[in-house]
């Protein structure tokens, strides 16, 4: 059984495109959002710095760095979302594989997995 009606649905999709409404949202959400991608944009501004102090240390050709920046990217998502223990080393696995496949190397992927987040996979 759906947890809200079809009623409550509808009505809740009408508020949305109510301008008024959203104005009203914004408004008292402003702050919370604007803090929220402060820190955001700080921790992701820290992470590409660890990335690439790592990728230079490796002599990796510039056009290479985006590979390695995108991959930690998305490992540093999986560690933000709060996995922990055997399912973020696997998932790091999973992350390495793909990104090796795309071209990375593996050891300099291990190597940021390790500098970077701190974790051994």
């Amino acid at each position: 059984m759906p947890r809200k009606s079809a009623d409550q649905r509808v009505a809740k999709y009408k508020n949305k495109l109510d301008p008024d409404w959203v104005k009203k949202q914004l408004e008292q959400n402003r702050d919370s959002m604007v803090t929220a991608q402060v820190s955001a944009a700080e921790k992701l501004a820290a992470l590409d710095l660890r990335v690439k102090a790592v990728v230079n240390d490796e002599d990796i050709p510039l056009f290479s760095h985006v590979l390695y920046l995108d991959f930690a990217r998305e490992v540093f998502r999986l560690v933000e979302r709060h996995y922990g223990g055997k399912g973020l080393t696997r998932e790091v696995r999973i992350k390495i594989y793909d990104w090796k496949e795309r071209g990375g190397s593996e050891p300099i992927l291990n190597r940021i997995v390790y500098e970077v987040f701190g974790l051994t996979v």
